[in-house]
């Protein structure tokens, strides 16, 4: 799962077990990522995404 926000795309990721990528973009807030829902990745632009895998 691909998502800019931690309170919906990434919490739905980790409540599937689906592995997750925060985009920062969009609607993402840095202060987001101070609750226990963690992406497993994290990056700055989508072409990023492409270097994980």
């Amino acid at each position: 799962m691909v998502g800019d926000r931690v309170s919906t795309d990434i919490k739905g990721a980790s409540d599937f077990g689906i592995r997750s990528i925060l985009l920062c973009t969009g609607e993402f807030n840095e202060k987001d990522l101070d609750n226990s829902i963690k992406p497993d990745f994290i990056v700055d632009s989508i072409e990023r995404i492409l270097s994980l895998f």
